[in-house]
């Protein structure tokens, strides 16, 4: 037997610190996903689910709070890090575990990547566009209309070295991260002020002030880009605008999109075995986050409305929707509605709700802030959403699924080889998507996402059960029952329910589209393939290599880690 099978149990502690306050675990709960999103959700849940009510739709992140609740029982009896992974793994199985885990582990990585083109493509390429508007400075404006572009040489250097600064200051310690936290964090809000001021001073979308600004920097009235999405809306067989709100595209706007916006939050988990008082800061963090993520959206819609009304922001979304239908633009050179109809003809300029300030004033200040602040907190994002999956790598390695150098923990306490290898990843990612449209066959992430939390549910509902020797020996709040269930198994059920829901919302139009003779079935296959197939030969590769080592690696996973 290999010196490795003899010491088996002999496991060293894992050399992470608790350094995490309950505030810095709220703080990272709330920046991780990227509030940023929201400039694009506003259009998008609408153009997907043309008749979404934004407003509703954002209350149903409330429905995130049973999932945050079985994270925080979860972390309470098993406080270490890797999250669902050390959940599912100890509960059901070890393959069960790495696939849940690797579904919001890859998904992670891949936004820190895929984030890293948003920051220069409408955080820089914005500013600098708006900037250039705004002062009739011709070349400032053509820098950022080509930084708009996704595909230049510029930015592919400019995101590798964004990444390069991201994964240093994550190598340089967990303390480092949590600074760097709060800055997003407190960021989160000054923008989000300054563009409500910005949208309240400019007097509504009838206002002199928006309705010149509009026909001055797009070459278009108000009302000839609301004919424009009257014209898309024809074109897709639709009417535009009819003013009603249906409850399904809400419901699935919300499930979709709305929740997209908040998915990192429970990353905290997967960074439990960094912070301390874990059942006052996993309280705090998962549900707390929920909430001011519903007061951030009703206000941000609020402040989106007052200065341009809902139909502008539905009339966006209705020429998306003609975009994404292939259907082209009369008068355009590309095709692109939008692009045509914003005064830029050239494709992927979409106009984002920051970027929309310059039609609400001309204030330099103001609109620096409210455009350069996407581009903050797409950084924050690429930092923190990376951050959690590191972890998990780590975790996976401590468990024996990679290799031992990847859970190796410098003197600082950060797993810096862990974090190399997710910088690499996040970098082919990003590279990926910089030059070729690959990512396109894995795109239903949000769908992959939510079964990787179906089969969470799963563990919550059976643990009690499955595992009653660790469930007897954890603290009396995860032992508590309700009606002589289990609270835990309860809000299993209810997380497989919503997690369901929400797999179904994502998948449900492209599969219809297939049906109905669209393409999609290579994007399909391709997900499945990547964030299906993949995690399992992974652990059976690592099962079967260890075993030929004399090492019973099913043995590892009848324990919690050692802290």
């Amino acid at each position: 037997m290999s010196e490795e099978a003899k010491t088996v149990f002999v496991r060293k502690a894992s050399g992470l610190t608790r350094v995490i306050s309950k505030w810095d675990a709220l703080a990272y709960s709330f920046v991780a996903p990227t509030i940023a999103y929201a400039a694009h959700y506003i259009i998008w849940c609408q153009t997907f689910n043309p008749g979404a009510d934004v407003y509703i739709a954002s209350l149903w992140i409330l429905s995130l709070m049973p999932i945050a609740g079985l994270y925080v029982m979860f972390s309470i009896s098993m406080p270490r890090s890797g999250g669902e992974y050390i959940y599912v793994s100890r509960v059901i199985s070890p393959a069960w575990g790495l696939f849940a885990c690797w579904t919001l582990t890859i998904v992670g990585l891949n936004w820190s990547g895929c984030l890293t083109t948003w920051l220069i493509n409408w955080g820089f390429g914005d500013t600098l566009l708006a900037q250039g508007l705004l002062s009739g400075n011709t070349a400032l404006r053509d820098l950022g209309l080509y930084l708009n572009q996704p595909s230049t040489i510029e930015a592919w250097i400019i995101g590798t070295l964004a990444l390069i600064v991201c994964y240093f200051i994550m190598a340089r310690g967990t303390r480092t991260v949590i600074k760097f936290t709060w800055i997003i964090f407190i960021w989160n809000f000054i923008g989000l002020a300054v563009y409500g001021i910005a949208a309240l001073m400019a007097g509504g979308p009838m206002s002199a002030t928006v309705q010149n600004n509009i026909l001055l920097y797009t070459g278009h009235s108000y009302t000839d880009i609301i004919n424009g999405a009257v014209s898309a809306a024809t074109a897709l067989g639709q009417t535009f605008p009819n003013g009603a709100t249906y409850l399904l595209p809400t419901l699935m706007a919300g499930a979709t999109y709305l929740n997209l916006s908040t998915l990192g939050s429970t990353f905290t988990a997967n960074i439990a075995g960094e912070i301390k008082e874990v059942k006052a800061a996993q309280t705090l963090a998962q549900l707390g986050s929920l909430a001011l993520f519903v007061v951030y959206w009703e206000i941000f819609t609020f402040f989106q409305y007052a200065g341009f009304g809902s139909v502008w922001y539905q009339a966006i979304a209705m020429m998306d929707q003609a975009n994404a239908a292939g259907i082209p633009c009369p008068g355009s050179v590309t095709g692109d509605w939008l692009a045509y109809y914003f005064g830029f003809d050239i494709a992927y300029k979409l106009p984002l709700a920051t970027y929309n300030v310059i039609f609400t004033t001309a204030n330099p200040i103001l609109t620096g802030i409210s455009t350069i602040h996407f581009a903050v907190i797409d950084f924050g994002g690429m930092l923190t959403l990376a951050f959690g999956p590191v972890r998990n790598l780590f975790a996976w390695s401590f468990d024996g699924i990679l290799p031992k150098w990847v859970n190796q923990v410098n003197r600082r306490g950060s797993p810096v080889n862990s974090v190399i290898l997710g910088g690499a990843i996040a970098w082919i990612i990003f590279t990926i998507n910089t030059w070729t449209t690959w990512l396109a066959y894995i795109i239903h992430t949000i769908a992959i996402w939510m079964i990787g939390w179906c089969v969470f549910g799963i563990a919550g509902i059976v643990f009690p059960w499955r595992r009653r020797d660790i469930f007897e020996k954890s603290p009396g709040v995860v032992q508590k029952r309700i009606g002589g269930i289990p609270a835990i198994s309860i809000l299993g059920v209810v997380t497989l329910g919503v997690a369901a829901w929400g797999a179904y919302s994502a998948l449900a139009p492209p599969v219809a589209a297939l049906i109905g003779g669209g393409g999609g079935m290579e994007q399909i296959v391709g997900t499945v393939a990547f964030f299906v197939i993949i995690p399992f030969i992974l652990y059976y590769a690592a099962y079967f290599i260890n075993k030929r080592k004399g090492v019973p690696m099913d043995l590892r996973f009848k324990e919690i880690p050692p802290d």
